[in-house]
């Protein structure tokens, strides 16, 4: 599972490598440097996935002011958020007693807290997803380099 993403940089190569740095460190990522590039692990995030991406990262002059930016991701591990799935589950309960009250109406009580405890949960789990990909690590460098300039 490799692949390869690139950027174009109006930036010499030691800026580039400067800027990667910049953009590890800010990330919380593991830069080893080995010349013009080297082997980066880059946390990344998929809605209730964590994870780590290991990739190579080259720096390539293609102009006199301009540089290529590659980097191959060679693996991505991602683990589940167990206490997420928990609140969606406790959410999912909640809901099914909401939608259940008029079938037995013993219940009726709990459908109220039901819907608010499922709604809660919902929104709860939905302000923490997002995404982050190895690739946008990328646009990352390139705005370190922006701001150095």
């Amino acid at each position: 599972m490799s692949t390869t993403s690139s950027i174009d940089l109006a930036a010499s190569p030691d800026q580039v490598l400067a800027g990667l740095e910049a953009a590890a460190e800010a990330w919380g990522a593991l830069f080893e440097r080995k010349g013009r590039g080297g082997k980066i692990r880059i946390p990344v995030r998929a809605g209730i996935r964590r994870g780590v991406a290991e990739a190579i990262v080259r720096i390539e002059s293609i102009e006199e002011a301009e540089s290529r930016l590659s980097l191959e991701v060679q693996s991505a591990t991602y683990r589940l958020q167990i206490p997420l799935v928990v609140v969606l589950f406790v959410a999912a309960l909640g809901g099914l007693a909401a939608l259940l009250w008029p079938l037995f109406p013993k219940i009726q009580p709990l459908a109220l807290f039901g819907a608010i405890l499922a709604l809660s949960a919902w929104f709860l789990v939905i302000t923490r997803l997002d995404v982050s990909r190895a690739e946008d690590f990328l646009d990352a460098v390139a705005a370190e380099i922006g701001r150095a300039e």
